[in-house]
């Protein structure tokens, strides 16, 4: 499948979404805060991640209005690194060099670790990302630049195990994408069913949007359910493969999703509905009174529909506000300094948004200690950036929606 098919629809609005909106009185239009996105918004997952840079864009314009970063406007400078980690690369470049001083992404795994490495770290920019779940940064030094408003995938690889487990499954596949968002989260699963004593199959397919059903196939025979752990595209490909070849009869699996398929449901077709029907996976939850209203906020303002974990987007994006804040000045080095600060260990504001930017501000100049409350929950970092208070819960494909069912698994 193609990435670029979408490319030039979306590089104009790329070079409008560039241009901040009129700044409120008190804050400077003509010297902004600039601080940079990057995800895929062309190709299969472009839905994916523009509604996260809407969520991205709700939270500039909510600082915005409750007066700026210390007098100044924040201005989202964007970039569509496709989900291919060289192009992300260059992404970052471009955005460093024109001024960004954080980033918000990148949103896949693969992306982030080589965009860390080959760029960010070595420039002291913090990349604050919604969704790169890879345990693999735990094996790099990633200078302290990397953080993360995520829980790793060994939240969820323990979980989805377990739910399996639960449900009365004892031949176990894990059949995932080999890149680092795959690879990370089939070792966390096979290493809960060490822990319990029970092998687990593990077949890995290439890092491509349209993998080959037929070349993993055989090693599904004999299994009673497989945890898939694919993005939507590719995700798609496998299991409808799996259908048009009759194998729902001739093989029977039980197919179990990691949470980056619950975004199939946008593309879902009623043909497809019936096939997915009833089939489970796990999310991690976002757990806040603010979440109902955000979501709302969110499709007033978007042109697509919501996906998973866009709060998260919103999060990053308000973290970096707020760090840039607490330091008194608008360069990186106050956002690797001060953004673990604000998200943990203090007073939590009062309310969200627009409100609970202003309340922030307010007590970081008072010298109160901020533990930042976000829409997708308490937001707390620990000291290595990694997300610590995210827990999971069980959802299910109903009517090709997928629908939080429960329980709730810590």
């Amino acid at each position: 499948m193609k990435r670029h098919h979408l490319a030039s629809i979306v590089a104009l609005s790329l070079l409008l979404a560039g241009c901040p909106a009129p700044a409120p009185q008190g804050v400077s239009s003509n010297d902004t805060i600039k601080i940079g996105y990057m995800n895929p918004l062309t190709g299969d997952d472009a839905a994916y991640g523009q509604s996260y840079l809407d969520a991205a864009r709700l939270a500039v314009q909510h600082v915005n209005a409750a007066g700026g970063v210390n007098g100044k406007a924040l201005e989202l400078l964007i970039g569509d690194d496709q989900g291919d980690p060289d192009t992300g690369v260059t992404i970052a470049k471009d955005l460093l060099a024109k001024g960004s001083v954080a980033i918000v992404g990148p949103g896949y795994s693969g992306v982030a670790l080589k965009v860390v490495q080959d760029v960010l770290k070595a420039a002291n920019v913090a990349a604050v990302s919604p969704s790169a779940a890879t345990t693999a940064f735990s094996q790099v030094d990633d200078g302290g630049v990397f953080f993360r408003t995520v829980a790793t995938v060994a939240l969820d690889a323990k979980n989805l195990f377990r739910l399996m487990r639960d449900d009365g499954k004892e031949k176990l596949a894990v059949l995932y994408r080999s890149n680092a968002y795959g690879t990370s989260f089939a070792d966390a699963f096979i290493a809960a069913g060490q822990a319990e004593g029970v092998t687990v199959t593990r077949i890995a397919y290439p890092d491509t949007d349209d993998p080959d059903y037929n070349a993993v196939r055989s090693a599904m025979v004999g299994r009673d359910a497989v945890a898939m752990v694919s993005y939507p595209g590719d995700g798609g490909v496998l299991f409808n493969d799996y259908y048009k070849a009759g194998d729902n009869q001739a093989i029977g699996l039980t197919w179990y999703y990691a949470d980056s398929m619950t975004d199939y449901a946008s593309r879902m077709t009623d043909v497809e509905k019936p096939r997915f029907e009833g089939s489970k996976g796990v999310t991690q939850i976002m757990d806040s009174p603010y979440l109902s209203d955000f979501k709302e906020a969110l499709k007033a303002k978007s042109s697509v529909e919501y996906s998973s974990g866009a709060e998260a987007a919103y999060d990053a994006t308000m973290l970096i506000a707020l760090a840039l804040v607490k330091g008194g000045v608008t360069h990186k080095e106050a956002v690797t300094t001060h953004l673990v600060d604000v998200s943990v260990t203090g007073t939590k504001q009062e309310g969200w948004g627009q409100a609970g930017f202003q309340d922030a501000v307010a007590k970081l100049k008072a010298g109160i200690d901020l533990d930042y409350d976000g829409v997708s929950g308490h937001c707390d970092l620990d000291a290595t950036g990694d997300r610590i208070d995210a827990k999971n819960i069980v959802w299910q494909w109903q009517d090709g929606k997928m629908v939080k069912t429960g329980p709730v698994m810590e």
